[in-house]
């Protein structure tokens, strides 16, 4: 790995590790993706990317039962909206999050799902 992956541009570097990050955290390896990111950030990749990054951290901090620290972070992405993708994912998480301990009044949580649904599609 580290014979051929450091010889890559720093932009594909980058790009490849992000997305094995992102695959780690979908897969809840959630060592792994830590153990991606600190590589990241130890080669100076994370420029251009941190909000992406630390979207992935809130991700790995709800599952790993740090779930304020997370929710804070994501509360923190969803009002980004430099950053649209990074934007409706945090916000989807946060949905999806809420939706395993359901709140009585669900109507609140549906309107917040349109509105994601409404600013990505454009309408």
């Amino acid at each position: 790995y580290e014979a051929f992956v450091k010889e890559y541009p720093p932009l594909l570097r980058q790009r490849l590790a992000l997305a094995a990050a992102d695959r780690a955290v979908a897969a809840a390896e959630y060592d792994k993706a830590l153990e991606v990111i600190d590589r990241m950030k130890q080669a100076n990749l994370l420029e251009g990317v941190e909000d992406y990054v630390t979207y992935l951290l809130a991700k790995t901090s709800l599952a790993t039962d740090k779930v304020q620290e997370g929710l804070v972070a994501l509360e923190s992405l969803a009002q980004n909206y430099e950053n649209p993708h990074v934007r409706a994912r945090a916000e989807f998480a946060i949905i999806s999050h809420q939706l395993k301990d359901p709140p009585e009044d669900l109507a609140a949580l549906r309107e917040r799902l349109e509105r994601l649904q409404l600013s990505w599609r454009g309408d």
